[in-house]
């Protein structure tokens, strides 16, 4: 999902190229991280509308238990009238107590900033996760 920018120059549409997704637990963000496979449509890249719905990007399954954080790792984002994006795409804690069997829908909500130090430049980032989906998982 992408969210509505501040700045009204935000570019409006985005392109992103996921390259993987997934979760981790543990007190340490740069290992545990177990991979969730990307939907066959999303492989070549998905296009965002600010405002629009939420677009699926991975699916499958994670082992029962506690997870700490979610991430979508992308090879690029662009935007069809400003150019590259700069990715400051990161992991974002979201705990997360999975039951086996269980299935959940998380959403990543993104947003476009600008540069302050570099007028037309744009950053995108990690705004919000959220479950919109879940008969059987529990966030905490």
């Amino acid at each position: 999902m992408l969210a509505e920018s501040p700045s009204a120059d935000a570019p409006k549409t985005i392109r992103v190229v996921p390259v993987w997704g997934g979760a981790n637990r543990g007190a340490v963000r740069a290992t545990g991280w177990t991979s969730v496979p990307l939907i066959e449509e999303a492989r070549s890249g998905v296009v965002l509308h600010a405002g629009d719905e939420s677009v699926p990007v991975a699916g499958g399954s994670l082992p029962a238990g506690r997870w700490d954080r979610v991430f979508i790792a992308v090879e690029s984002v662009d935007a069809p009238d400003a150019g590259p994006i700069e990715s400051h795409i990161e992991p974002i804690a979201f705990g997360l107590d999975a039951s086996p069997n269980s299935e959940q829908a998380i959403e990543l909500e993104l947003i476009i900033l600008d540069r302050p130090s570099r007028p037309g430049y744009w950053r995108i980032f990690v705004k919000d996760a959220r479950i919109t989906h879940s008969p059987s998982a529990s966030v905490w």
